[in-house]
């Protein structure tokens, strides 16, 4: 049988993504795949959040990498998991995501879909908030680059990673970006050399593969 496990990184220091968490984590858990929750040893590390939750799930098929400030209706989920066991494959289980204000956060909290009225910005094509991924491809990538700290260029490091070594698709739908007090993220300085390293290595097996077996 097949075991499938959400992973999300958070950590409860912050009172609207713990009130976040209040509704996501039991709306995750009612899939019935466990929810495996995640943090940094130290300085709070999106990356190592993620890879510390993994590591706690122990023996997983497919893993749905799931932020407390996201949402993806349970359709998508559950199709994307199917999607990814059929490829192989990292799937990212929606078309566009669309960032809320607070109203339209509500509204998606209590089962209702918000008008764009609620948008913050027109729909983008988002790589990272929700994932899923078998576990053959987070071992070719060794999952996400722990290098990246606090959060920023870890999503985008890590698709460049699973594209390379292994394959990448998408379905179809929203996810919705919850509202929340904006948070510091890794300054361009710190992310933008490595993420440089991961572009140059895209495409090309044998760097990516050198580069993701650095850490």
């Amino acid at each position: 049988m097949t075991k499938v496990v959400t992973l999300v990184p958070w950590r409860p220091d912050d009172a609207h993504l713990s009130r976040l968490a209040e509704w996501n984590l039991p709306r995750l858990a009612a899939l019935r795949w466990p929810v495996i929750e995640g943090d940094a040893p130290a300085e709070w590390s999106r990356s190592q959040a993620i890879n510390a939750a993994a590591e706690r799930a122990g023996q997983w098929d497919v893993a749905v990498i799931h932020d407390v400030c996201s949402h993806v209706n349970d359709r998508q989920l559950r199709q994307a998991v199917t999607v990814a066991q059929r490829l192989d494959a990292m799937v990212i289980p929606y078309a566009r995501c669309v960032r809320l204000n607070e109203r339209g956060s509500m509204l998606v909290m209590a089962g209702r879909k918000p008008p764009s009225e609620y948008w913050l910005r027109r729909p983008i094509a988002n790589r990272g908030g929700v994932n899923v991924v078998t576990r053959s491809v987070w071992e070719a990538t060794r999952g996400f680059d722990p290098r990246f700290t606090i959060w920023g260029g870890e999503d985008e490091a890590w698709y460049q990673a699973c594209r390379t070594l292994a394959t990448v698709t998408r379905t179809a739908g929203y996810l919705y970006a919850l509202w929340h007090p904006s948070q510091a993220s890794t300054r361009p300085d710190d992310v933008l050399p490595l993420l440089a390293r991961y572009a140059a290595a895209a495409n090309d097996r044998d760097a990516m593969a050198a580069l993701v077996g650095e850490w």
